[in-house]
């Protein structure tokens, strides 16, 4: 196909157009194992993991800040997490589990928020415990 019959293509056909191109690129491609990325309409076949596994620490670490003043230690009940050195908690958490996926995105992250965003940290970090815990909404 040339330019001009690309171009009066609607965005589905031109769509399964380049799918197919691509199929057929990675046919072609001699022994090379080839991934096709789908980043079209609906759901992609691939996603970011990095902020996912960071999503997952700070719920860990909203966790754990939970569990500093817990309602009910028996029945496993969590309190709402202290807002007092809860900055530096962060610190240590992040350095003890520095080698655990996602803990340097989420560290990085934070630190993007204090440099760029001028949001101080330790009230930032507190509502972001109380939205992944889902017990307060953030203000």
């Amino acid at each position: 196909m040339n330019i001009n019959e690309l171009a009066r293509l609607g965005p589905f056909e031109l769509r399964d157009v380049l799918i197919k191109v691509a199929e057929a690129s990675s046919r072609t491609s001699g022994s090379i194992n080839v991934a096709i990325l789908n980043a079209g309409r609906g759901n992609p076949n691939f996603f970011a993991t990095a902020p996912r596994y960071s999503f997952f620490q700070l719920g860990l670490f909203a966790m754990n800040e939970s569990e500093l003043s817990p309602m009910d230690p028996e029945k496993r009940v969590g309190g709402f997490q202290k807002h007092e050195d809860i900055e530096q908690r962060f610190e240590l958490f992040c350095s003890q589990n520095s080698d655990v996926n996602g803990v340097r995105f989420l560290h990085d992250a934070v630190l993007f928020v204090r440099d760029n965003l001028n949001l101080n940290v330790s009230q930032f970090l507190y509502e972001m415990c109380e939205a992944i815990l889902g017990c307060n909404y953030p203000v």
